[in-house]
């Protein structure tokens, strides 16, 4: 009898599946990276990008705790959903099952990034500064920086508490964007981005206003968007079935302090 397979020790933050929708050549093996910390670009395989060996492991007291087959269903629902977006480059097929779907893809990767594990001990280490400043004593126990270990578990945590920001995505409305002309979108290694055109906007997935974008492929950016954002858009409505509707949205609209709104032809959201 053999013996199963050991678990990879590479570990991605962003999934194969979604990297693949930006990769180049028929095989769709290769993708290109641009160093954000070092200026440098070049190819990289699929399987190395947005990876690192052993990023959800827990190494402590001589054990080992491999949690990445804790995304494995998570990864499976969103890339079949993410397929059919771009080969339908549209919503209107969507059921409950998948809006459902699509929300949590939306949570666990803004919950599994390494930008995401990091910020909390880089707060940590700011509040720790100042309090040096006031003199407090950072022997406290209480003081402590998190450890990786420690940061490993807040992932795993965050991901089996994940309902209230899933219910957040849910309250928002998605929708598509396609760019103009020759604009592509580009994929990073923490690629769900906040934004909000209001002038008082928190950047928070429950502030009036927000805007939470995740690339699907070059020419296509999924969008939710708080309900008020969509004040004063001009909005072109094709006859549908009652129960479904597709709305054109003017991007320029949505984006009243983007200086170039030509980078987008148009926003469609099914509601």
């Amino acid at each position: 009898m053999s013996k199963p397979p050991k678990p990879s020790r590479k570990h991605h933050y962003v999934t194969q599946a979604q990297l693949r929708h930006f990769a180049r050549g028929v095989g769709r093996t290769q993708i290109h990276v641009f160093d954000k910390t070092t200026g440098k670009n070049f190819t990289s395989s699929i399987l190395d990008a947005s990876s690192e060996n052993d990023f959800n492991t827990i190494t402590e007291d001589g054990g080992r705790l491999n949690f990445e087959a804790m995304f494995d269903r998570v990864d499976d629902a969103g890339a079949a959903i993410v397929a059919q977006i771009v080969e339908h480059r549209s919503l209107s097929w969507m059921g409950e099952q998948q809006v459902l779907a699509l929300a949590d893809l939306g949570t666990v990767q803004m919950l599994r990034t390494k930008l995401a594990r990091e910020t909390p001990g880089v707060l940590v280490e700011e509040m720790r500064d100042l309090l040096d400043k006031l003199g407090a004593d950072l022997n406290d126990p209480d003081l402590a920086p998190p450890t990786d270990a420690d940061a490993k578990r807040s992932t795993i945590e965050a991901f089996v508490k994940r309902t209230s920001h899933r219910n957040s995505f849910l309250r928002l409305m998605p929708g598509l964007v396609e760019p103009a002309g020759s604009a592509r979108f580009l994929i990073s290694d923490h690629p769900v981005v906040f934004t909000n055109p209001f002038p008082y906007g928190d950047h928070a997935l429950q502030a009036q206003g927000i805007l939470v974008h995740l690339p699907m492929s070059p020419t296509l950016l999924l969008t939710w968007h708080c309900r008020r954002s969509l004040h004063g858009l001009t909005v072109s409505c094709p006859p549908r079935a009652k129960s479904m509707r597709r709305y054109v949205l003017t991007v320029g609209a949505l984006f009243p302090e983007n200086p170039s709104p030509s980078a987008m032809k148009k926003l469609s959201a099914t509601i």
